[in-house]
């Protein structure tokens, strides 16, 4: 898993203002019918038991998963989260447009959250971890916000996926990376990360392995069929193989953990 330098905030903001302008993601029916959504929320809702009261979102980014969460869950109070004051807007604009009103924004560092310890029954993330200057410091934090058998989801970028090698091949070509950089992580690597801040680890699984050929459909036409036709045949074999297609080789590798309840012996 490669390091990468620091983002400073300006960094980020620039990133965010240059990759997601607020333009491409206040229409909700936009947002919600992207395609990259439709598959990760496919994987993500069910990992959210029903009786939740409190959700934070770190890195909200377009807001859609907070938006959508707060769609799917009317009495949680989902707190969604970023360094980027454009991000909340976006996600504001987005819940008034789906008629959500149960979200919140507040700025926020994942690497130095302002809550106190223990509030939240999940902390949620997306592709959040592997832009951060310190990734284990942030999935400690997650951890300390989190009630006691609260529970922990994360997504990553795959190690073993075809946006892996799509950006090496970019990296080759000299392209430039729109996020500046990013890390890739192997479900062993991400599986140690939780592991190291004391959390359960309940299950592992992944989304999209089409992804990274349907992105290059930005450059040539064609891969974007490719990547529609690679994702339905992804589908149709993960029905006979338990979801093991997309475990492995997804786009994202998503984590579920889960905070140890508080023992006598700790209070």
């Amino acid at each position: 898993m490669a390091k990468r330098k620091s983002m400073s905030q300006s960094d980020v903001s620039n990133v965010w203002k240059r990759v997601w302008s607020v333009e491409r993601v206040t229409s909700a029916r936009a947002t919600f019918s992207n395609r990259l959504f439709i598959e990760g929320f496919r994987v993500m809702r069910p990992l959210i038991r029903g009786d939740v009261r409190t959700i934070l979102e770190t890195g909200t980014g377009s807001g859609r998963y907070a938006v959508a969460f707060a769609k799917d869950f009317p009495n949680a109070i989902v707190t969604a989260t970023d360094l980027v004051p454009q991000s909340l807007d976006a996600t504001m604009r987005l819940a008034r447009d789906a008629g959500i009103s149960n979200v919140t924004v507040e700025v926020a560092d994942v690497e130095r959250l302002h809550y106190e310890t223990g509030v939240f029954d999940v902390v949620f993330s997306d592709a959040l971890v592997q832009h951060v200057s310190d990734d284990t410091k942030a999935m400690a934090e997650m951890s300390r916000v989190l009630k006691s058998d609260g529970v922990l989801i994360v997504a990553v970028v795959n190690r073993w996926s075809l946006h892996f090698f799509v950006r090496f091949i970019e990296s080759i070509l000299h392209r430039s990376n729109e996020y500046g950089s990013e890390r890739f992580y192997t479900h062993a690597q991400l599986r140690k990360m939780v592991e190291t801040v004391g959390l359960e680890v309940l299950t592992q699984t992944g989304f999209y392995p089409a992804y990274g050929i349907y992105r290059l459909g930005r450059f040539w036409r064609p891969f974007a069929v490719l990547g529609r036709i690679l994702n339905r045949m992804t589908r149709l074999l993960d029905t006979v193989t338990g979801d093991s297609i997309s475990r492995w080789l997804g786009f994202e590798i998503v984590i579920v953990a889960r905070k140890p309840k508080a023992t006598s012996d700790s209070l």
